[in-house]
């Protein structure tokens, strides 16, 4: 990467490395509900579907992350490049991971 590559925010970087993590997080959990049953019963159980439950979950962990990272800021020091490439490979990752999640199970 090239020297002259703009660096992030601070904001910015922060909460790109939080997104990375919440979207593999959320995969996770995606396939930890398949797997097991009273998980996905009592997640359904506290918001009247596993879904919503999950959503709720994984905004709660990116802004959380989000201001975590904020304050001790790690990212920060990072290119703007890198952290997009940070981003797009986990969201590479997790469909990968939930693609052959649902062909083998």
């Amino acid at each position: 990467m090239a020297e002259d590559t703009p660096m992030l925010g601070k904001r910015s970087a922060a909460f790109a490395a939080a997104a990375s993590i919440a979207v593999l997080i959320n995969t996770v959990l995606a396939c930890a509900k398949d797997a097991n049953a009273p998980l996905k019963k009592y997640m359904a159980s506290l918001t009247g579907h596993d879904w919503t439950t999950q959503g709720i979950a994984v905004v709660l962990v990116f802004v959380v992350l989000g201001l975590v990272f904020l304050k001790i800021g790690p990212a920060e020091k990072a290119r703007s490049g890198a952290m997009v490439a940070w981003v797009a490979g986990a969201v590479v990752l997790a469909g990968v991971a939930l693609a052959g999640w649902y062909m083998i199970f």
